[in-house]
């Protein structure tokens, strides 16, 4: 879930290429924004805690703040390590994790202009989010993270309306 997304466009020649993406559509950018009522250090923060009911394990994941010494990116992987030692997900997890992707996120862009128009920067380009995790869904279909982050954003980006009508409302 971690890095930031891939703009994807056909060249002269019709054939795919790839450039990164700003750092906006990184799950693991340290950028704090409240969700549900609590204060957040990122979107994947917030998304691991929220695969989990007990809110005195969300509450722990919600205390890990960045190192000065640290990447982004080492924050979000210290975040998901933390979060291979907890036991008893949600057992709908898999029906909502990407719709609470999704909320956290645009939570996330509500509260930072400067976010939202670095995302919309990217224009009508395609987004593909890294490859990282995937998994196997109840019907038996594989599908992964690099599809739905992309998807996600995209989605937003193209919700103008709805970003300037919500700003600075929390999700």
């Amino acid at each position: 879930m971690g890095g930031p997304c891939w703009l994807k466009k056909l060249d002269d020649d019709g054939e795919y290429v790839y450039s990164q993406g700003p750092d906006c559509t990184d799950n693991f950018q340290v950028r704090p924004f409240l969700f549900d009522g609590r204060e957040w250090q990122s979107v994947e923060q917030c998304y691991q805690a929220m695969s989990f009911r007990d809110r005195g394990i969300q509450e722990k994941l919600r205390a890990i703040r960045k190192f000065k010494s640290e990447t982004n990116g080492e924050h979000g992987v210290r975040v998901w390590q933390e979060v291979q030692n907890c036991s008893d997900r949600r057992g709908n997890w898999d029906a909502i994790k990407v719709e609470i992707m999704y909320r956290a996120n645009l939570s996330k862009y509500l509260q930072h202009p400067d976010l939202q128009a670095e995302l919309v920067s990217t224009g009508t380009q395609e987004l593909e989010g890294a490859a990282r995790t995937s998994w196997t869904t109840k019907e038996g279909t594989r599908t992964d993270w690099s599809i739905w982050n992309g998807k996600i954003q995209m989605r937003i980006r193209e919700e103008p309306s709805r970003l300037q009508s919500e700003h600075g409302q929390g999700n």
